[in-house]
Formats: structure tokens, sequence, C-alpha cells
């Protein structure tokens, strides 16, 4: 069951949490995040806008959905990928700062792990870490499986309605 509205909800939830927090470049100079729903759009110029430098990128990766006979019931995960993009020329802070976003994020996750009252989010939790081969962007991911509510079949017997 692919579920539309988990990244609306997902977006949302980081956007509330991360609006106080910032991360300090090696000039000193201190970035608020930007989420942003799916990807960034095409470049327009040469230059990295400041939007692209400092933000948190929410997309769906994959998911399926299966019956468990033992449950008698469906299930679906959507799992979802969050990108957390910061910059600096500094291979020491880039890359730190990327890693304790990812981190803080994760803990904001599995600490509250149920987003509006019908996605939870469940394991295994995966991260692959900033590779430095896109200086000054540094950019991890991680992905995260939420188990999503299926619709329930309604079965007729005698004419009426169970389900």
């Amino acid at each position: 069951m692919l579920d539309p509205l988990l990244l609306d909800s997902l977006a949302d939830f980081l956007t509330k949490k991360v609006a106080d927090y910032t991360v300090e470049d090696e000039n000193k100079t201190l970035w608020p995040f930007t989420v942003v729903r799916g990807f960034l759009p095409p470049k327009r110029t040469d230059e990295t806008e400041d939007y692209e430098k400092f933000c948190i990128l929410v997309r769906y990766d994959d998911g399926e959905a299966d019956w468990n006979a033992v449950e008698n019931q469906a299930k679906a995960i959507n799992r979802m990928t969050i990108a957390v993009r910061t910059a600096s020329f500094d291979p020491q802070i880039g890359p730190r700062n990327t890693i304790n976003t990812m981190a803080m994020i994760q803990r904001m996750i599995y600490t509250s792990p149920t987003l509006a009252r019908k996605y939870r989010a469940t394991f295994p939790f995966k991260w692959k870490a900033p590779t430095g081969d896109t200086l000054p962007i540094w950019q991890g991911e991680m992905v995260v499986p939420w188990i999503v509510p299926m619709p329930q079949e309604i079965l007729e017997f005698g004419g009426r309605k169970h389900g």
C-alpha cells in the first residue's frame, strides 16, 4: 500500500523539529535547514544556492505489502529516504555536521515513532555517511521503514457487510 500522505506527514514533522536547529560552518556562520519534499529543483547556474547547501530531502525509497497468514492480515511498509545535506570546505566540519544532524533526526523519529497517528517507524534503519567526493557538499542518507495501515476488506455474509 503506497500512502502518498506519508511523505507530507514526515516532511511536516521534520520541518517543525528542525525549525530552530542550525549548524555552524568553518566561518562560524549559523545555517538553518530547509526541508524539501522529493528532490532539489534542476540547477539554473553553476553557483550553489543557499537552500541547496543546508537541507533535508524527504522522498520515497521503496515499499512492499504482504499478507501474513498467521495474523490473517495484510501489512505494508513504505521506506522513506531522508537525505541530510550540509556544506563546508573543511573535511572535519562538513561530515560531522551531517552525521550529527542525521543522529538527531534518528533520535527524534524513534523517540516518538508514531507519525500522524497512523504511521509507525520500524526497523531495519539504514544509513550512509557522506562520501566526500562532492566537496563542499556533504550528503548522508537514512532509510526509515514505516508501517502503513492497510484498507480493511469488507465482506458480505447473509446480506450484511462485515469488516
